[in-house]
């Protein structure tokens, strides 16, 4: 009881600062409340709608009741439904407009009104789309965050030119796994150096290490875009070596966001890494040299293999933080180079789709959860095997 009651402020606070956020972002995804609550009526009359033909004159009067409530509410309605299908927010502006008139009518003047406003209110795919995003939950935006939508009563995969997300993901898995293979190719012989080097050459070592991590990501990023324009110190000791006539394009485009990457995630991979070159005994070395071993052989059977569980955790950390980047790709990068992160952040403050943001999300972390579990389950037991 003196445990649990030691740890339960920090599990208050994770369950009231992180969990809940995060939870109460990602169930917006599958959530309907942004309709119901917005016609509440046309909910409750839409609940007992077969969906067979177009819905009764009751449902009609309904409709009309919320949409005359409040025009706020109704501006909510047409943007969420027209994130769904697009020119929706023009058929309820009309249908509000409309309302206002149709309101002490008859529900068969109201029909009639509402279909002489837009014929779409006449149309079953627009009351079948009501009655999706009125129920329990809708699977909408789960299912457009990966380019699958409803055609003809059943599920489509989006091709070519009409597929935005999924590509989206193939790219930032490919430039996270981009960046994670240099950053370990890069930051293993710095890891070395720093755990054989004396102790305070291995301090100073270290410190350069570190220093980036007091310095702002922004900054970094800033630094670079001046190092790589097209004017920059590169280009001019480039065009001063003789090595190209005219500027290159070393900015806005992949080659910047993966380099000011591993720039920005390599410390990452040496602090583990390091620890676990350190944790070697040095009778190892020893052991190896008297039984005949050249140094280069015992590097690759002996030494290698020990330090995996150090560059597997550190390439997992630089992994995971590059899929969810989203300042260096956004500043460094041109069109084509935009990670998930910066959809995210796009629905999420100039679209105001927190929806789909929020499904985006869901997809996200959904999938680094299932990559952890694989690691856990497959690469974790063949490292311990290796070493």
């Amino acid at each position: 009881m003196i445990s649990l009651m030691l740890i339960a402020p920090l599990f208050a606070f994770l369950i009231a600062f992180y969990f809940y956020p995060i939870a109460s972002f990602l169930l917006r995804s599958a959530s309907t409340s942004e309709v119901t609550d917005t016609i509440p009526d046309t909910t409750a009359a839409l609940a007992g709608w077969d969906g067979e033909g177009l819905p009764g004159d009751e449902i009609y009067a309904a409709l009309v009741a919320d949409l005359s409530a409040s025009d706020q509410k109704a501006a909510i309605l047409g943007r969420r439904l027209n994130a769904l299908e697009p020119g929706m927010r023009t058929v309820v502006r009309k249908a509000t407009l409309a309302a206002r008139e149709l309101e002490k009518s008859s529900p068969a003047e109201i029909r009639a009104g509402l279909i002489e406003a837009d014929p779409k209110w006449g149309d079953m795919a627009t009351w079948s789309l009501l009655r999706r995003e009125t129920g329990i939950g809708t699977a909408t935006f789960l299912l457009s965050a990966i380019d699958v939508q409803r055609a003809a009563g059943r599920l489509e995969l989006k091709t070519g030119g009409e597929a935005l997300f999924l590509p989206i993901f193939m790219r930032t898995l490919a430039i996270s796994l981009a960046v994670t293979l240099i950053c370990i190719v890069i930051g293993y012989p710095v890891a070395w150096v720093i755990a054989m080097a004396q102790p305070r050459t291995s301090a100073w070592l270290m410190l350069l290490v570190l220093v980036p991590f007091w310095l702002s990501i922004l900054a970094r990023t800033a630094a670079w875009i001046i190092v790589l324009q097209g004017s920059g110190p590169v280009n001019s000791v480039l065009i001063w070596a003789g090595l190209t006539d005219t500027p290159l394009q070393l900015v806005f485009n992949r080659f910047g966001v993966v380099l000011v990457m591993v720039h920005v995630m390599l410390p990452f991979l040496v602090l583990p890494l390091t620890n676990s070159i350190r944790a070697i005994p040095k009778s190892y070395f020893q052991a190896a040299a008297n039984l005949g071993a050249p140094p280069l052989r015992a590097f690759v059977h002996v030494i290698f293999p020990l330090t995996l569980p150090g560059m597997w955790a550190g390439g997992f950390i630089v992994f995971i933080l590059s899929v969810g980047y989203y300042i260096t790709p956004a500043l460094v990068g041109g069109p084509n180079d935009q990670m998930i992160s910066s959809f995210i952040a796009f629905y999420t403050n100039q679209s105001i789709n927190w929806s789909l943001a929020s499904a985006l999300s869901a997809w996200l972390l959904g999938g680094m959860l299932v990559l952890v579990m694989m690691s856990q389950r497959f690469v974790g037991p063949m490292i311990r095997r290796v070493t």
